[in-house]
């Protein structure tokens, strides 16, 4: 509708997404588009964008939340899944308990069989991808020492609609009482944390992507 083009596939380098408002779907990470370099200010300026409804971020940025992805581990064969990327499901999957009635109408709280911590979480773009590959459900704790960059963490997973939204609250939709996303930020070094903690008990995945200097980058597209 905005006069953008999509390709067949990601072409055979770096560089083949040269032609003006082009865009192809990657062939390293589902549901991930992939636009030429020189878009980026064009993007920035989109509804799109400015409503979170979609994320810059590089190709490399993406891999760690893609291979993390804990849902593709609960529901697959570890070994297996390594083997054939995750695409094979066991017979015999962990179930989650969803919400429901108990008997006598009383509302179950909706339990999780697992939980996330992303440990270096600003600015929040890999946090936000790891909350979409977990449809919005189970827990992510993200943390994030700098007050700074923490203030930076929660607006962004705000607008991208992965910060969770506390009952009684009202979401970016207007929505009263809404409990939307499954992150939760804490302004804290990681490092300090006590793991034998038992608010920790449910925690079996953990995203760790400490800052990078960036040195010995010669070309990002690279």
């Amino acid at each position: 509708e905005k006069g953008w083009k999509l390709v067949d596939g990601e072409g055979d380098g770096p560089c083949f997404l040269i032609e003006s408002r082009s865009f192809a779907t990657s062939k390293h990470v589902p549901n991930l588009l992939a636009f030429p370099p020189k878009s980026t200010s064009e993007i920035l300026s989109t509804d799109l964008y400015k409503k979170g409804e979609i994320v810059l971020q590089d190709l490399a940025s993406c891999i760690p939340a893609q291979v993390l992805n804990p849902f593709k581990w609960e529901t697959t064969n570890p070994i297996q899944a390594h083997k054939d990327g995750g695409s094979q499901v066991s017979k015999n999957p962990k179930k989650r308990k969803r919400s429901g009635e108990k008997q006598g109408g009383e509302k179950e709280e909706e339990k999780e069989e697992f939980q996330a911590v992303d440990a270096t979480s600003a600015p929040g773009n890999k946090t936000s991808h790891l909350s979409a590959l977990m449809k919005g459900r189970s827990k992510i704790t993200a943390f994030e020492r700098s007050e700074k960059r923490y203030k930076t963490l929660r607006s962004l997973l705000s607008r991208s609609g992965a910060l969770r939204t506390r009952q009684g609250t009202t979401s970016k939709d207007g929505m009263e009482g809404a409990t939307l996303g499954n992150v939760e930020t804490v302004l804290l070094d990681f490092l300090k944390t006590e793991p034998e903690d038992p608010r920790w008990a449910k925690v079996k995945y953990m995203l760790v992507d400490p800052s990078c200097s960036g040195s010995g980058i010669v070309n990002r597209l690279d």
